[in-house]
């Protein structure tokens, strides 16, 4: 959900430099600034996610900010030369050389860190319906469903920000339709077009999902560990589908038209000036002697008489003291504000290693899952490909010892009983022992020694460990639960063994 977002804000970014590109043809949206758009939405949404608190120094805000300014520049001066030097930030804010890169950058700065705000807070609300007990969480959870007056639910975490996106973005669109601008690149613009809807509908489903889960969990609600898994490839097909919809949608579709709305524009406002009543003109007043036509002479313009010294004196007197007080009264607020703001900087700048490393902690954690997920999906097209490859060669009556069931690699112990004992089931169904839904962990823990007779102790070990993990109120002590672990992975490698070797039985006969 993360990536989602930073891949969503860079998106907005890019898109909108093109538009500014297309619409002020004196300027073109340069190579680099994909680069840096992309590393400013990473390191916002994972900073404002992960590691911005209420202890967090406002320091490093403003080092993004001059971070930013510093690679824009640096950026702008490699590829061509300006009139006026580097530090003159002045001039550089009217050059739209400068002011184009250094505002998307910035927008899109803003934009994710957006995105990692709603994402903390999401977390804090995780935490708090921990503390929480399970029957007022019930309620929240049937709010899901059915939503309530005047409140909000999960699914409107990022929904606004989404729909509104989109109707901009199809009002710049439909502008740069009717006016007749060719774009370039068709089909980079499709492209983040594609990325802007995909990331967008990812983020709001990962939410939904994210929400859901939380709930669940703190309501002790068992629920299949592969639902993460499944929904995800939902929503990304939902996704695709969508995408290729709206890339084949002319863009240009409205039922309401532009020329419809100048019209009526124009009209409303001919209405308002014609039904307009007419202002009487206000006579003016003459301000001339009554005997003759010559200037109005005021009293105090009769004779110009020089003021006195001790007038002058005083004037500069009160000029010095109102001045000097209200210097010294903007100089003490503004130094007490810089001590203030420095003390608790001071205070706050001593986490700042603590929050570099959790920065780092998050965008490795991310990766790795996002690699994982990837990972995974590959290796199940894979195993899909190969089992229908070996049905294949089955069924054009191939001999079946040339082809072999493809092999998969075991999966590693569990670290938990419960996981463990959900491997012996699923293991055990695999050679035809399947437990039935009125069986009780002890019953199938016997038919379990009937079939692997060899290992009788361990499965009565590990079956009176799994009684105490379930039932009891208390952590298991770390001795029994490493001896219960122990024996139930003697016991699912016997399963495996049998299993193979009725594999290899079934291809050599």
């Amino acid at each position: 959900m993360t990536l989602a977002c930073a891949l969503f804000s860079w998106a907005v970014g890019s898109l909108l430099g093109q538009y500014i590109s297309l619409f002020y043809g004196d300027w073109n949206f340069p190579v680099w600034l994909y680069g840096l758009l992309f590393l400013l939405s990473f390191e916002s949404v994972f900073y404002s996610a992960y590691v911005l608190s209420p202890r967090t120094p406002l320091t490093w805000r403003f080092l993004e900010i001059g971070l930013m300014w510093f690679l824009v520049t640096i950026c702008l001066r490699m590829g061509r030369s300006f009139s006026y030097p580097w530090w003159a930030v002045w001039r550089a804010a009217v050059d739209k050389a400068f002011l184009f890169p250094f505002g998307l950058a910035f927008l899109t700065w803003s934009i994710a860190g957006g995105f990692g705000q709603q994402l903390s807070r999401m977390k804090r609300i995780a935490d708090e319906l921990g503390d929480q007990a399970a029957s007022t969480i019930s309620w929240e959870f049937e709010s899901l469903a059915l939503k309530p007056e005047n409140s909000s639910i999960p699914l409107e975490y990022f929904l606004r920000r989404w729909v509104g996106f989109a109707v901009l973005f199809a009002g710049l669109a439909i502008a740069v339709r009717r006016s007749g601008i060719q774009i370039a690149s068709p089909f980079l613009m499709a492209g983040l077009y594609t990325l802007l809807l995909g990331t967008g509908l990812v983020a709001q489903g990962s939410a939904y999902l994210e929400r859901l889960a939380t709930i669940w969990e703190q309501i002790g609600l068992e629920y299949p560990r592969v639902l993460t898994a499944n929904w995800i490839r939902s929503l990304l097909i939902v996704s695709l589908v969508l995408m290729v919809l709206i890339n084949v949608i002319p863009v240009d579709f409205s039922p309401l038209t532009y020329d419809d709305l100048v019209r009526f524009f124009f009209s409303l406002l001919h209405r308002f000036s014609a039904d307009s009543p007419a202002l009487p003109e206000v006579p003016e007043e003459d301000l001339s002697p009554p005997g003759g036509g010559g200037v109005l002479q005021l009293p105090w313009q009769a004779d110009e008489e020089e003021p006195p010294m001790w007038a002058g004196i005083i004037a500069l007197l009160y000029i010095v003291v109102f001045v000097g007080g209200l210097g010294m009264a903007v100089a003490v607020f503004v130094g007490f504000v810089i001590v203030t703001f420095a003390q608790s900087e001071l205070e706050r700048l001593r986490g700042l290693p603590k929050a570099a490393v959790q920065f780092y902690l998050a965008v490795r954690t991310a990766f790795q899952q996002a690699y994982s997920f990837v990972f995974s999906g590959f290796r199940s097209v894979k195993r899909y490909a190969a089992t229908k490859a070996w049905s294949l060669s089955r069924s054009q009556g191939e001999p079946e010892g040339v082809y072999t069931s493809p092999s998969r690699r075991d999966d590693p112990l569990a670290q938990d009983i419960r996981g463990a004992y959900r491997q012996l089931v699923q293991q055990a169904t695999s050679i035809g022992l399947v437990q039935k839904s009125s069986e009780t962990p002890g019953e199938f823990g016997r038919q379990l020694q009937q079939t692997v007779p060899e290992h009788e102790p361990e499965i009565a070990d590990f079956i009176d460990a799994y009684h105490l993990a379930r039932y009891s109120h208390h952590a298991l002590d770390d001795r029994l639960t490493a001896r219960a672990l122990s024996a139930a992975g003697s016991v699912l490698s016997s399963l495996r063994r049998m299993v193979r070797r009725k594999q290899i039985d079934r291809t050599t006969d």
